[in-house]
């Protein structure tokens, strides 16, 4: 709760600032080859991460199944691993 009051009064002065928008830049489009060239490792995390939560959120439902038996609670096993593991992301920042 102090955490959630801080980031409020923190955002408070921000919202109340006025600020002119900044001039709107075209963005330059590139390909795969040359992202790896600029940050092969965070072309590899994205990849990794992107296997380990689908790997996560298609067996997370089948494990439930596994242990609860009834198909009537898979929905809920899927809605909760999804509301806990976004909370788990979540919970250091709020």
């Amino acid at each position: 709760m102090i955490k959630l009051s801080a980031i409020l009064i923190a955002v408070v002065p921000l919202t109340l600032t006025r600020v002119e928008t900044p001039p709107v830049v075209g963005a330059s489009r590139f390909g795969l080859r040359r992202l790896i060239a600029i940050s092969p490792v965070g072309v590899a995390g994205c990849v990794a991460a992107g296997i380990v939560n689908g790997a996560y959120f298609a067996m997370g439902p089948v494990y439930a199944r596994s242990i609860a038996g009834a198909p009537d609670l898979i929905p809920a096993a899927a809605g909760l691993l999804l509301c806990f593991g976004v909370g788990a992301a979540l919970g250091p920042i709020v």
